[in-house]
């Protein structure tokens, strides 16, 4: 009795393997959702983030000076960081252009 408990005791270790698994698989899935979640609100929504909306109201709050334009989200800023040369097309011209402007 004792001898077939323990030798079919060596399939037990399949059960939190397959509980690992199965979890990680659901981790990369959330994971997956929340970043595509992500850029679809920011490719199509464009407004400000929370955190950029509570700024600027503490901003006004304060009654410090602030500018009109708001500049987007968007890959071309980290761009110029490293060329040093101005977006030609997208919705960065725009805002720069309206930066620029002020």
């Amino acid at each position: 009795m004792l001898r077939r408990v323990l030798s079919s005791s060596r399939y037990i270790v399949f059960i939190p393997v397959l509980g690992t698994f199965i979890a990680s698989l659901a981790l990369l899935l959330y994971g997956a959702v929340v970043v595509i979640t992500a850029v679809i609100d920011a490719a199509w929504q464009r407004s400000a983030s929370p955190k950029s909306r509570h700024v600027l109201a503490e901003l006004d709050r304060l009654g410090l000076p602030r500018l009109k334009t708001t500049i987007s989200e968007a890959v071309a800023y980290g761009e110029m960081s490293f060329s040093g040369a101005l977006p030609e097309s997208g919705p960065a011209v725009g805002d720069i252009a309206a930066l620029m402007a002020e």
